[in-house]
C-alpha cells in the first residue's frame, strides 16, 4: 500500500502514490513528480518541487500549484511551458546540470528506454538528491541503463519504478540496484497506471537475496 513512509538519518521519503514522492529533512519539504490525481488536497506545502520529464503524471501544473506557497521554487524540464504555474521561482534544467537550494543539492542525471519508444534520452531528468549528508535518487521513467554504474556510492536510497511497460521491470529494477549499490531501494511506478502490474514482494526477494541492499515497500 502506498504513502507510507521511511526515515533515514533524520531524512524523511514518504512514497505518495505511482511517481510522486515527499522528501523533509533539514528542515525543507521537497516533492517530485506531484500528480494531482495521487495527492488528497490537505498536503504540507513545498520548499521545492521536481518534474522530471513532460508526461502528464510527472510534470502536473495542477499537482504542483496544489503544492505550491509563497516562496515554493519549482525545477522543471527546459522547454515546458510554464505559464500556469504559480511559484515565485521557476528553474529549468536539463540532464548533467546541478542546483543547491535551501541546503538541498540536487543533480539530474539520464534517465531513458531501451527499446521502448516512450522516453527518448535527454527527455527524462532523472536527480539524485543530496540533504542532511542522505543521497536519495528517484529514477523517474527509465529502464535499467549503463550510466546508472556512475551513482555507486551516491546513493542512500533509491525510488525505483519497476512496473515495466513504460519503465524497467522487476529484472531490470534488480539489475539496476546491482549498479547502484544503494543501501535501501523502494520500488515506485507500479500496480496504478494500466500495463505497470507487478509484485513488490517479488522485487523484495530478489533483490535481498542477490544484493545486500534493504527493500522498503512503502
Amino acid at each position: 500500500m502506498a504513502g507510507g513512509t521511511y526515515k533515514h538519518n533524520g531524512v524523511e521519503v514518504q512514497y505518495i502514490q505511482h511517481a510522486t514522492v515527499k522528501i523533509k529533512g533539514n528542515g525543507i519539504v521537497i516533492y517530485i513528480d506531484p500528480w494531482a490525481e495521487v495527492l488528497r488536497g490537505d498536503e504540507e506545502k513545498a520548499d521545492i518541487i521536481v518534474s522530471t520529464h513532460d508526461h502528464f503524471d510527472h510534470y502536473d501544473v495542477n499537482g504542483i500549484n496544489m503544492l505550491t506557497k509563497e516562496d515554493t521554487i519549482i525545477i522543471v524540464p527546459a522547454g515546458v511551458s510554464t505559464k500556469k504555474l504559480k511559484g515565485k521561482e521557476i528553474k529549468e534544467v536539463n540532464v548533467g546540470d546541478s542546483l543547491e537550494i535551501k541546503g538541498a543539492k540536487f543533480e539530474f542525471v539520464p534517465a531513458y528506454n531501451i527499446g521502448k519508444p516512450f522516453h527518448k534520452r535527454g527527455f527524462v531528468r532523472a536527480v539524485v538528491v543530496t540533504i542532511s549528508g542522505v543521497g536519495i535518487y528517484h529514477a523517474s521513467d527509465t529502464d535499467a541503463i549503463p550510466e546508472m554504474k556512475e551513482l555507486k556510492g551516491k546513493v542512500d536510497i533509491a525510488l525505483l519504478p519497476i512496473g515495466g511497460t513504460y519503465t524497467m521491470d522487476i529484472p531490470g529494477a534488480v539489475e539496476a540496484v546491482k549498479m547502484i549499490e544503494p543501501k535501501v531501494a523502494i520500488p515506485i511506478h507500479y500496480n496504478y497506471i494500466p500495463k505497470t502490474e507487478a509484485n513488490p514482494e517479488e522485487f523484495k526477494k530478489r533483490v535481498e537475496s542477490e544484493t545486500s541492499t534493504k527493500v522498503v515497500i512503502l
